[in-house]
């Protein structure tokens, strides 16, 4: 929450949507990182739960490479965003 309030700051500081094509791409790029860690705590991981307190260790398995597969997005997502800051203005 604390990167996204700093990221929503620095845009509303830079003059709102007057600001860099940089910062909005930073920004829409967190806002896709979140919702899919939301999906991934509220659905895969919460059926991990169940599968493993239920010894479904088939079913466990099936929601643990759904969850490896979207951290692996995440990942992806969060090292562009990365490239993205670092470029800045030269994109």
């Amino acid at each position: 929450m604390l990167i996204m309030s700093s990221g929503v700051i620095l845009m509303v500081l830079l003059g709102g949507f007057k600001a860099a094509l940089h910062i909005h791409v930073m920004l829409a790029i967190g806002l896709v990182m979140s919702g899919i860690f939301a999906y991934i705590y509220f659905f895969p991981y919460a059926g991990l739960g169940r599968e493993t307190a239920a010894r479904n260790w088939a079913a466990a398995g099936v929601a643990m490479a759904k969850i490896r597969r979207l951290v692996g997005i995440n990942l992806i997502l969060g090292l562009t965003n990365t490239c993205v800051a670092l470029l800045g203005r030269m994109l």
